[in-house]
């Protein structure tokens, strides 16, 4: 049976507050599971956000990333709360426990700080990543006790060394990391724990899939035939988005998108599932 993720990366406190309860309404509305990786702690490292608010995004060979700025998505008054304030994510505790205790699949998004993990993870050794790890996770036991989770991913798609092995001594079954970037199986057991990757973003940079498509100028009836045709080719999509954008914005599409798939037979499933 062909299959259809929708991942969410949970990693400011617009997703939590806003995103989030929209799409566990959808889930409980139309039956249907998502996958959550919940950032229990702050969004931005200050300074780097400031810089970035304007700034158009472009590799470094020069080579522009279709994205929005920081601005668009979250909306000024929600940037500037990011930026002055920097709510971590675990602070809304009502939102956190019940997407923590819903149907959906919840994993872990890194550690005390988004931004610091994505700028600087990969040269963080092996006991600085199981602390950052080991603390989220106690962020979240501290709202739902019985949050177990079973999937992690790193912010900005950015492993440190060795991540397979410390995930694998902390209990964990999987983790995110890999992007199909053309050809990218979406398991892969070589690891000492199986990666599950994602081929319906952006790229270059890993974008999150609607905002990309929206930067590119797409209808929404082109966004669901994207979906239905990367389903058709490959038996399986996995979808990025996150709830700041995807759990405001695009609450429609993806409302149609699961009623079409639905309609072709395609079951919707959490990434674990894809195990």
């Amino acid at each position: 049976m062909n299959r259809l993720v929708f991942r969410f990366d949970v990693d400011t406190h617009k997703c939590i507050r806003d995103g989030v309860p929209n799409l566990l309404e959808i889930s409980d509305e139309m039956d249907v599971p998502f996958t959550f990786f919940l950032n229990a702690g702050r969004a931005v490292s200050v300074p780097d956000s400031i810089r970035d608010m304007f700034n158009t995004h472009h590799k470094a060979d020069g080579e522009k990333i279709e994205m929005m700025a920081a601005r668009e998505k979250l909306g000024i008054k929600d940037y500037l709360l990011a930026a002055a304030v920097n709510p971590a994510v675990c602070t809304y505790t009502d939102q956190v426990r019940r997407l923590s205790m819903s149907r959906c699949e919840v994993g872990v998004h890194g550690g005390r700080n988004h931004a610091l993990w994505q700028k600087y993870g990969k040269k963080w050794n092996r006991e600085k990543v199981e602390d950052e790890i080991k603390w989220a996770v106690n962020e979240i036991k501290k709202i739902n006790p019985r949050f177990c989770p079973s999937g992690f991913a790193s912010p900005g798609w950015e492993s440190p060394r060795n991540l397979d092995e410390i995930l694998s001594k902390m209990g964990f079954g999987y983790y995110a990391d890999l992007r199909d970037r053309g050809g990218a199986e979406l398991v892969n057991t070589h690891s000492v724990i199986p990666q599950i990757g994602v081929n319906l973003l952006g790229e270059p940079g890993g974008v999150a899939f609607f905002e990309h498509c929206r930067v590119k100028g797409m209808s929404t009836d082109q966004i669901v035939d994207a979906v239905l045709e990367c389903i058709d080719k490959n038996g399986m999509a996995v979808l990025y988005d996150h709830p700041y954008y995807a759990g405001v914005k695009e609450l429609y599409t993806i409302r149609r998108m699961i009623t079409e798939a639905r309609e072709k037979g395609i079951k919707i499933v959490m990434l674990k599932e894809l195990l």
